[in-house]
């Protein structure tokens, strides 16, 4: 059970070859803090190689912010019949390689093991060894004795016969064992390869129509030598372009131009295109010019021909078809052209997810899901990193001349930074899929200024990550990328020391790199005296414990307001009284945060202020606080100097973290803020400008 006193996230982890949880046994963790930092629930994780048996009536308990995970192999189902759960458990099927399980016997792999009393693998005990390589199943050959009768001649007059038995040394065959393993805790990290799926753009070629019509009108009466025609013409022109979403447009506009000779004459052009478009969004169709004047001769830019045929009354009828085959979405109103000679008309075309209300409402559940997703990363993350290199200092600060603590934290590193990572990782990419992908959002949507706007952040992506956004999981490989980085600067301002506490376990065997941008700042040793280390890991604790709910709280607050900002943008962009509400949940939402902020400075003060002295935790054999100099200045915070300055640099260092986290989850954030009354902007002035 998780304590109730103990406010630091938790996990209640069970794992062994077999797993049996039996009946009436309750694990309950409602005195736990979630990953999110939700008073009450931490996780509970059961782990088996082998069968898992959750008996009936058996308990598992993690409301409201915990989760139960069951992880198994997936032909290895786990046996939860009648077993109660609050709430509902999480199934986690996983390879046998991926990290995740302790170091167990595998019946069938042809190696004897400890634990396995034969291997039914054929270089091993094969056939004769049962299913479950609990027992021998083929009959043991023995040789029996068999008497041999010898008859002897004597010489007398009766011969006798003597049966002389020879026993025959009984052979007794017995399976021995000749090659057995004794399992010895060894760190082996075996690189499990996620399979990334990488878009190859294919470049459409977008064509822009322009098609112009230009009637010319010549009336030229031959009856008599001095004929006067008198044209004042009036061109009315209709446009109403049909457009209709398929893989292929092919427009057909009929330009039909008929001139009257009159002493006022009449001129009508009329084209109606009937447009077939694809999904791409960009068109600036440019409508006919009609010029009335002496000649009759329609032209068009779209390949028209225009042939005038006179009539016997002298009333010429020019007809043209163009067809024009494009790639494009006209979102043009129909234009109503003024009766001049010369019409030029240019329709502004904003082609933007809230022009399809179904795209505007997948646009905001995307974007939604990218968030969530990437704040539950964050939080995970964190926990996991702490519970891997705590562990290690630890065994330097608190128990150094303990020969199995260093060997078991090395053990709980290498599942940390190996297989909880790439859980992380693809809970992070099926949990983008599954919001993004639902209803196909095309690149426009994606990239757009007025769709998602990652296009903003293309030049970045390209550099750390070296892929062109393109698509969802070009998007998700970018964002999962920073987040890990961002991620390990907050968690190295928390523990200066984490990137040596790694690097000693890899000297240890374990096989997982030092995280990128986690910093060795050099081996220093423990602090000497086991109060001294003690008291420096309790201060550590607090502030790791503080402040990663302060940037909860932080990305959970920007993630509300920016939620509600971004579905009145995109989803009810006419509707004024959407922006007053996003109004008044934006105020509440940073004000918790300014909440979050100011409890900040005596939450780490409950641990570390007057309980030891600050000159400790500088020192490299402390918490080497003093290794964080540069990374204090760029936030202002130009000397560590006392416990306080060491908070506000935990403050500055985390909010500007915290933004820019935000600004790669939603790449529209600061345009949003700014329709906040006042503007509210996104990045903190004592924030240095963002760097890949």
């Amino acid at each position: 059970t998780a304590g109730p006193a103990n406010g630091g996230s938790e996990t209640l982890s069970f794992a062994g070859c077999q797993l049996t949880v039996n009946a009436n046994v309750r694990i309950d963790g409602t005195g736990g803090t979630s990953v999110t930092n939700v008073p009450g629930g931490a996780d509970i994780e059961l782990i088996s190689l082998g069968p898992m048996t959750l008996s009936a009536t058996s308990q598992y308990l993690a409301p409201p912010g915990g989760e139960t995970v069951l992880t198994h192999p997936a032909a290895q189902l786990p046996q939860q019949t009648g077993a109660v759960f609050n709430p509902a458990p999480t199934d986690n099927p996983r390879e046998l390689a991926t990290g995740f399980y302790p170091n167990c016997p595998i019946c069938g792999d042809g190696i004897r093991q400890a634990g396995e009393v034969c291997d039914k693998g054929a270089a091993a005990d094969g056939a004769c060894c049962d299913s479950s390589c609990s027992a021998f199943v083929c009959a043991t050959p023995t040789v029996t004795a068999t008497p041999t009768a010898t008859r002897t001649a004597t010489p007398s007059a009766t011969a006798t016969r003597t049966a002389t038995v020879t026993p025959l040394p009984t052979v007794t065959a017995t399976p021995t064992a000749t090659a057995t393993r004794t399992a010895t805790p060894t760190v082996t990290s075996t690189t499990t390869a996620t399979a990334t799926r990488t878009a190859t753009p294919t470049a459409t070629p977008t064509v822009t129509p322009t098609t112009t019509a230009t009637a010319t009108r010549t009336a030229t009466p031959t009856t008599t030598p001095t004929a006067t025609a008198t044209s004042t013409p009036s061109a009315t022109r209709t446009a109403t372009p049909a457009a209709t979403a398929t893989a292929t447009r092919t427009a057909t506009p009929t330009l039909t131009a008929t001139a009257t000779v009159t002493s006022t004459p009449s001129a009508t052009l009329t084209a109606t295109p009937a447009t077939t478009a694809s999904a791409t969004r960009t068109a600036t169709p440019v409508p006919a010019s009609a010029t009335p004047s002496v000649s009759a001769t329609p032209t068009s830019s779209a390949s028209a021909t225009a042939t005038p045929t006179p009539a016997p009354s002298g009333t010429p009828t020019t007809t043209a078809s163009a067809t024009v085959t494009q790639s494009a979405t006209l979102l043009a109103p129909t234009p109503t052209p003024s009766s001049t000679s010369s019409q030029d008309a240019t329709p502004d075309v904003t082609p933007t997810p809230q022009s399809n209300p179904l795209t505007a409402k997948a646009a905001d559940k995307c974007q939604r899901g990218i968030k969530r997703a990437g704040s539950i990363f964050v939080a995970k993350r964190l926990k996991s990193v702490d519970k891997c290199a705590n562990g290690v200092l630890r065994c330097m600060q608190e128990k150094p001349s303990t020969s199995t603590c260093l060997p078991k934290a090395t053990i709980v590193c290498s599942d940390e930074m190996i297989g909880k990572l790439a859980s992380l990782e693809a809970d992070f990419r099926t949990a983008i899929a599954g919001k993004c992908e639902a209803v196909p959002l095309t690149a426009a949507d994606l990239l757009g200024a007025d769709g998602l706007g990652f296009e903003a952040l293309g030049q970045e992506c390209v550099a750390t990550v070296g892929t062109t956004l393109v698509d969802v999981d070009t998007i998700t490989e970018c964002v999962l990328n920073q987040h890990e980085c961002e991620t390990e600067r907050l968690f190295e301002v928390q523990e200066p020391r984490a990137g040596e506490m790694l690097d000693l376990v890899r000297s240890l065997g374990a096989r997982f790199d030092l995280p990128t941008c986690l910093s060795d700042h050099g081996a220093a040793g423990g602090a000497g005296d086991v109060r001294t280390g003690k008291l420096i890991d309790k201060c550590e604790a607090q502030v790791k414990t503080a402040t990663s709910k302060f940037i909860v709280a932080k990305l959970s607050g920007l993630e509300h307001c920016v939620n509600a900002l971004f579905t009145c943008r995109v989803t009810q962009p006419a509707d004024v009284s959407c922006i007053a509400k996003a109004q008044n949940t934006c105020t509440k939402d940073l004000a918790k945060i300014d909440t979050a902020a100011s409890k900040l400075p005596a939450a780490i003060g409950n641990r570390c202020a007057g309980a030891i002295d600050f000159a400790t935790l500088r020192a490299a054999t402390g918490a080497n606080l003093d290794a964080l100099a540069t990374e204090c200045a760029s936030v202002g915070v130009p000397t560590l100097d006392e416990l306080a300055s060491y908070a506000t640099c935990l403050f500055r260092q985390h909010s500007c973290r915290g933004e820019e986290l935000m600004r790669f989850e939603s790449p529209r954030v600061e345009e949003l803020l700014g329709l906040l009354s006042p503007p509210v902007a996104l990045r903190s002035d004592f924030c240095p400008a963002p760097t890949p």
